[in-house]
């Protein structure tokens, strides 16, 4: 960790805009996971975070660096999912990408029967840094890509799961936990709301489904927030101040006020 941070992100080397974190869900009985705890969340969080974990038991996550894709997309070819399977690659989104900031592949079956490309899902994300805790569209929103099929046929979306990581939001949700996790399908967003790129070509359509998906809305970036950082806190609190814009969370409010006045001149 701090040979990635200090010689390559502090160097500029590697870019570390919409930084993700690895092993987000962990695994059942994990003290690792990042899903809510069984008790004292929202309704029936229990019964999703039961019916989550089983389902992710059985995909299979396999990428070891990070492309920078040079364009925005809107659905994705099957094949591209397959070389990005093969090449241990996840996918950091262009700059003016709608919706994601980049998405992972992942693979729904046991590795020891053959491969069928059709089993390939994506695993988006999205990161936010403003010092208010962003809109409810955005995490209502999100959504994958619809795949294409290499021989022919109609697009279509698999269940997935879609992370949003607010980074500077404090507010917690409901009673008090951090962290938010609901299953359904995505809504597009009209296109004034916050984050409302509505004409994104990665929602259904009249004749098409939605695929139905879970969203882990987390708020805040300590290893309260994400257990995984637990012994980690240094390294990661100097990468996370440096995704907000600011070196103290607390004043981040105020630089974003003297970069709006900036931007107004």
């Amino acid at each position: 960790m701090w040979t990635l941070l200090d010689k390559l992100i502090l160097k500029g080397i590697v870019l570390d805009r919409g930084t993700l974190l690895g092993d987000t869900l962990g695994l059942p009985g994990d003290r690792d996971t990042n899903l809510p705890d069984e008790s004292g969340n929202l309704d029936n969080s229990d019964n999703v975070r039961r019916k989550l974990l089983r389902e992710a038991s059985l995909v299979w996550i396999n990428f070891t660096h990070i492309y920078q894709l040079p364009l925005s997309i809107g659905a994705v070819n099957e094949s591209m999912l397959v070389n990005a399977w093969s090449t241990g690659v996840a996918f950091q989104c262009a700059h003016d990408q709608p919706v994601i900031d980049g998405f992972i592949v992942g693979y729904r079956g046991t590795l020891d029967e053959s491969f069928q490309s059709s089993r390939l899902i994506t695993i988006p994300w999205k990161t936010t840094a403003k010092s208010t805790a962003a809109a409810s569209v955005l995490s209502h929103s999100l959504t994958a890509p619809f795949i294409i099929p290499q021989n022919g046929g109609n697009r279509y979306k698999p269940w997935h799961v879609v992370i949003h990581m607010d980074l500077a939001g404090s507010s917690a949700f409901g009673a008090g936990p951090h962290c938010q996790l609901t299953c359904e399908k995505a809504v597009r967003p009209k296109q004034a709301e916050e984050g409302g790129q509505g004409v994104w070509e990665s929602y259904a359509e009249t004749d098409e489904i939605e695929g139905q998906r879970y969203c882990l809305n987390i708020r805040g970036y300590r290893a309260k927030n994400y257990r995984v950082l637990i012994g980690l806190e240094k390294p990661f609190d100097t990468l996370f101040t440096r995704a907000l814009g600011c070196p103290v969370s607390e004043f981040v409010p105020y630089a974003e006020e003297a970069r709006n006045s900036m931007l107004l001149d």
